[in-house]
C-alpha cells in the first residue's frame, strides 16, 4: 500500500481541511518518499500553480500542522501499525506577510 500525502490550505475562520467535504482547499496530494524524510512543521512546500503552465510561476506554503491516519495492512495479521495517509495543513508564505 502507498502512503499518500494530501495537503490542504488552512485558511483563517474556516474548519480544519481534511476529509470530503474539504476537496476544494486540497492543493496538492503527494507520495511519501520511501526513503526520504516527510515534510516537518515549519518547511516550506513548493508548487507550481495549477492553472499556469509557466513552471516559474510558483505558490509558497509553510506547514502548520501534521495528521497520520493509521492502519494495519490486511496481510499484516496482528503487526504493528503503519500510518497510510497524512493531512499536512498549510498556509500561504504570502498571507504570512500581511
Amino acid at each position: 500500500m502507498t502512503q499518500s500525502i494530501e495537503v490542504y490550505e488552512l485558511k483563517e475562520g474556516t474548519p480544519r481541511p481534511g476529509g470530503a467535504q474539504h476537496q476544494e482547499t486540497c492543493v496538492a496530494v503527494l507520495q511519501a518518499p520511501p526513503d526520504a524524510q516527510i515534510p516537518q512543521v515549519g518547511d516550506v512546500l513548493v508548487f507550481t500553480k495549477a492553472q499556469s503552465s509557466d513552471p516559474a510561476d510558483l505558490e509558497r506554503y509553510r506547514v502548520l500542522a501534521r495528521e497520520f491516519l493509521w492502519g494495519r495492512l490486511p496481510s499484516a495479521g496482528t503487526g504493528p501499525q503503519k500510518w497510510v495517509k497524512m493531512w499536512i495543513h498549510v498556509g500561504r508564505l504570502d498571507d504570512e506577510a500581511k
